[in-house]
């Protein structure tokens, strides 16, 4: 559970993040923490005893999940386009034109200025290499990383996926 937690939360908010607009990158980044937060309280609510948290409709949890995941993964591969950031990084400008289209609504005239710009953002994020010591040290990144550890914290000790698993 925990490994595939972790992946998936991971590889969402890398998507989400890369896949947005830069003016609406840290709202796109805090709202994928309170969708966590919000389905982790309704995971809460659904395995309680008098909904579907008792012996004989504990499978119902199972269940509504699947089906949920199903339809997530026909719905993503039908409607999303791949990232265009990592389109441009393979080399593939054309494809990542209907992707640049898709996720940030540009003027046509505008699409050729993102797509240098995801280029030479990508340059310079592969020459930058920067450390956790760093990060630490420099009062923007601290100051940039201090909320998202709050978030990620409050989600991890919450004890709600604890108490929801090893209920007796």
């Amino acid at each position: 559970m925990g490994y595939a937690v972790a992946l998936g939360l991971g590889l969402t908010a890398l998507y989400l993040t890369e896949s947005s607009p830069k003016e609406c990158r840290g709202l796109v980044s805090m709202m994928q923490s309170l969708i966590i937060i919000c389905s982790t309280i309704i995971g809460a609510v659904v395995g309680i005893p008098q909904i579907f948290g008792n012996d004989s409709n504990w499978w119902l949890i199972y269940l509504i999940e699947v089906i949920m995941l199903i339809v997530e993964i026909f719905l993503f591969s039908m409607i999303a386009y791949e990232s265009p950031g990592f389109l441009i990084l393979r080399g593939l400008d054309e494809r990542a034109r209907p992707a640049i289209q898709a996720y940030f609504a540009p003027k046509p005239d505008e699409i050729d200025m993102i797509i240098s710009e995801l280029k030479e953002n990508l340059n310079t994020s592969s020459k930058a290499s920067i450390g956790m010591i760093e990060i630490w040290k420099d009062p923007i990144y601290r100051r940039l990383m201090i909320p998202g550890l709050v978030l990620a914290l409050a989600v991890t000790f919450s004890g709600i996926a604890g108490n929801y698993f090893f209920k007796e």
